[in-house]
């Protein structure tokens, strides 16, 4: 039964032009990065644009996620409808002080008790913390939005690592799938971090693309800087050494040296990212 499950999530997850990563694939995050970075580098016109949600665990709404389930996953869908499906769940809570008198209750929220410690919340979004299955609950929500944009866009990669999406390929093609992303997102309660809605070429993009980017809230990156990409730094070899020194150092006043153990990780870090022999790395950190 579990290998039978695992097959059918690996076909769901390899799905052409539409891969979360994070969905029984072996070291996901690292196949993702590698091929973005390789796309760029066999293509450096084109663009990346990094997608991240807003709190996405515990703002997907429910309702999708269970007709997904049973949609893609059937022999799931009665475990998953058993913690998630009524539409809306009570939540128990016991707090650390007891609800202030002059506080106002908030819609949603009763308390159960005259010490007004413990109080329910009603709630019909999220997957609950610590649940086995929520990472392939969320990835099974998102994956239809990824194939209705890969299908329209079929030059495009569409894929993800769970929340974290990314869309790479001709600038203005990327730039109308994130568009249509968007509302798809939308609809089941996600919202985009707009924050950290970036983009990055090797190659200057043309002013139609800038202008483009910035009617769609994308920061554009320069050339010459770079993304983050799984905590990963893609971009300009400068850029992704320095990125990569900071996250071991730390910058101002957080810096610390680097300790003896950790030297030869940041060089191989240095080695993976930036393409460089290991002799480079280490001068580099030094």
């Amino acid at each position: 039964m579990a290998k039978q499950e695992n097959n059918r999530l690996a076909m769901i997850s390899h799905t052409p032009r539409a891969v979360n990563f994070a969905l029984a694939y072996s070291s996901g995050a690292e196949a993702e990065i590698w091929l973005t970075r390789a796309r760029l580098s066999k293509f450096p016109k084109q663009l990346t644009l990094q997608i991240d949600g807003v709190n996405a665990f515990n703002e997907l709404h429910r309702e999708p996620m269970l007709q997904a389930c049973k949609e893609r996953v059937p022999s799931f869908y009665r475990y998953a409808h058993a913690f998630y499906g009524a539409h809306q769940a009570d939540m128990i809570l016991c707090m650390d002080e007891p609800w202030p008198e002059d506080t106002p209750i908030p819609d949603g929220v009763k308390i159960l008790d005259q010490e007004r410690m413990w109080i329910s919340l009603t709630s019909e979004v999220g997957l609950t913390q610590g649940d086995a299955l929520a990472m392939i609950l969320f990835c099974l929500t998102l994956q239809g939005p990824l194939e209705k944009v890969a299908a329209s866009f079929p030059d495009l990669d569409v894929s993800s690592f769970a929340d974290d999406g990314r869309i790479t390929g001709e600038a203005m093609e990327v730039i109308r799938a994130y568009q249509m992303l968007k509302p798809l997102m939308n609809g089941m309660r996600l919202e985009i971090k707009i924050k950290d809605l970036k983009a990055w070429s090797p190659t200057q993009q043309p002013p139609e693309v800038v202008n483009a980017c910035s009617a769609a809230d994308i920061t554009l990156m320069a050339p010459t800087e770079g993304v983050m990409l799984l905590s990963s730094p893609l971009g300009s070899i400068d850029w992704m050494k320095q990125a990569i020194v900071d996250q071991w150092r730390g910058n101002g006043a957080n810096a610390m040296p680097v300790a003896d153990r950790e030297f030869m990780g940041l060089a191989g870090k240095l080695t993976m990212v930036g393409m460089m022999d290991e002799g480079h790395a280490q001068d580099a950190i030094i």
